[in-house]
């Protein structure tokens, strides 16, 4: 057991850019989805403060054990929604709509893929995200 701790590396995480980049994610996507459609902006009526609840724990744990690609996130994103409609769905009893379940979970991917994005360019961190990957694939 120890040896498995051993091997994992928690990073420092920049509160900042971490806070800036996990409210301004869904803010970005409504605002630039607004003119074409109004479905992200209702996303972020209504998706706001379940992503903060429960996507802000899953996405601290992703950045503070380095997890450095959009696709990572949006799984993570995706997870932590299925977290919270399974929480909800056991506090109320008739449930969730359907259509609020597959809409959330979309969003949440694609909001926590732009957190990534927006995480990395506020912290500086791109480049060295981009090396520790192509120095994994050798």
């Amino acid at each position: 057991m120890t040896e498995m701790m051993g091997r994992i590396k928690i990073h420092k995480v920049n509160v900042v850019a971490f806070i800036g980049a996990l409210i301004l994610a869904p803010v970005l996507v409504g605002v630039i989805g607004a003119p074409y459609l109004l479905i992200p902006t209702g996303a972020l009526v209504f998706g706001m403060k379940p992503y903060l609840i429960f996507g802000t724990p899953f996405l601290l744990i992703a950045v503070a054990l380095g997890l450095n690609r959009e696709w990572g996130f949006a799984c993570v994103g995706f997870v932590a929604n299925l977290v919270f409609l399974a929480c909800f769905d056991m506090v109320v009893p008739e449930g969730i709509h359907p259509l609020y379940a597959i809409f959330s979970c979309l969003f949440a991917a694609f909001w926590s893929a732009i957190f990534f994005e927006l995480y990395c360019r506020f912290s500086g961190q791109p480049a060295e995200a981009q090396k520790q990957f192509e120095a994994g694939k050798e």
